[in-house]
């Protein structure tokens, strides 16, 4: 996706881009509103501030399907693991045994989800790219 924005600020490769987009209500209302937002992304082609630029961004629907299959295949491999320790517990029927099951089963699916978003935000790489400097 592409977008129009301005340079507000620089630091280091990261420079923070103010972008126009239309509002929520934009076209339904009959109004002509737009709302600012400040982005953080990747200055790859040298813009300096107050340059209006083009970002890209790259976010395809294949990597939001790899978090939900991570946090799904979390959680039903933590009922399975719940279910089985419950059973060497001795919690085997009963409110213990599905209580045992879906904290776990819980738990390794917040684990899945953090950690995917930490090695995310680490990495850098869902920053959008500034990729050409307008005139």
């Amino acid at each position: 996706m592409r977008e129009n924005g301005r340079i507000i600020s620089l630091k280091d490769n990261i420079a923070v881009v103010k972008v126009e987009r239309d509002a929520a209500s934009g076209s339904c209302c009959h109004f002509d509103t737009k709302e600012s937002v400040m982005l953080k992304a990747r200055n790859l082609c040298e813009a300096a501030i107050d340059d209006n630029v083009i970002l890209e961004s790259d976010n395809p629907p294949s990597k939001k399907l790899f978090k939900i299959g991570a946090g799904l295949g979390g959680f039903i491999a933590g009922l399975f693991l719940g279910d089985y320790g419950a059973a060497r517990l001795g919690l085997a029927g009963g409110f213990g045994s599905d209580a045992l099951s879906f904290l776990l089963a819980a738990a390794l699916a917040g684990l899945a989800f953090f950690t995917i978003a930490a090695l995310e935000k680490r990495g850098g790489r869902d920053l959008p790219v500034v990729c050409e400097v307008l005139p």
